[in-house]
């Protein structure tokens, strides 16, 4: 048989049925906040023009022709909650 197609062995804490706690690393920390007014405090406007550019494809929406929208999408949506 080809190594590549053998079936990989089972981990100690798979088999006993019970999962060891994941390890809290750099690369996979258990959670992860946002310190908002940090985040606020940010001077970006060395990346202004990136950003600006950023929103600009998203106002132009590039995919709009995209999806097929018949008549059914193309009737008022008022009626939906806001």
């Amino acid at each position: 048989m080809v190594d590549s197609l053998k079936k990989p062995e089972l981990k100690e804490e798979l088999r006993s049925g019970v999962k060891a706690p994941a390890k809290d690393t750099i690369l996979t920390p258990r959670f992860y906040t946002t310190d908002f007014d940090e985040m606020a405090a940010m001077d970006i406007s060395v990346n202004e023009d990136e950003l600006e550019a950023i929103l600009q494809d998203l106002r132009d929406d590039f995919n709009r022709r995209h999806c097929i929208r018949g008549e059914e999408f193309n009737q008022s949506w008022d009626w939906l909650d806001d």
